[in-house]
């Protein structure tokens, strides 16, 4: 699962990430995350 917290939010807890589950999905979300971002750059 994946959760963006922005809105509603505090100004501490804004723009982060919440991933949570299995180990495997977690690692892949964060190298689909890693890859999205180099395209940015």
């Amino acid at each position: 699962m994946l959760q963006v917290m922005d809105a509603g939010q505090s100004p501490v807890q804004s723009g982060r990430l919440r991933i949570s589950g299995r180990m495997a999905d977690v690692c892949a979300e964060l190298d689909r995350l890693a890859a999205r971002e180099s395209l940015q750059h």
